[in-house]
């Protein structure tokens, strides 16, 4: 089923949506990369294959939200460049280090629930209509 998937993510009919929701046991996402209309992504990964690599999010400038909660990720550098993100949950991961988020002016909402952040000056700093610590 697996490769079901992937094929799905690579197929040329699906370069123009706006919303994805990935659920399941997944380790490589990477065709995603090539969904540049992308505006929602949310991923609930389930089991022991969390994805590992989130380089490919370099060129997903279009998104608007993003939900990586959960998912266990701890370095936040590529999202640096998705600065039209207005909508971001970061819930349930190993975070620790924000400064990746200084570029993200636009976020109206931030959602870092239950990592080990211990510095929340860059949060305070973004003045967020929503903060969910």
């Amino acid at each position: 089923m697996e490769q079901e998937t992937l094929n799905l993510f690579s197929s040329t009919n699906l370069v123009n949506i706006t919303h994805l929701f990935v659920r399941g046991e997944i380790s490589d996402i990477s065709p995603i990369k090539d969904f540049l209309n992308l505006k929602y992504l949310s991923f609930h990964l389930t089991g022991y294959n969390r994805v590992s690599d989130f380089n490919y999010l370099l060129k997903l400038i279009n998104l608007k939200g993003f939900n990586l909660s959960g998912i266990q990720i701890s370095d936040l550098s590529p999202l640096d460049n998705l600065t039209n993100l207005t909508d971001l949950d970061l819930s349930d991961n190993h975070i620790s280090d924000m400064p990746p988020l200084v570029n993200l002016t636009n976020l109206t909402e931030l959602r870092l629930r239950s990592n080990p952040i211990t510095d929340i000056t860059l949060v305070i700093s973004l003045l967020l209509d929503k903060n969910f610590l």
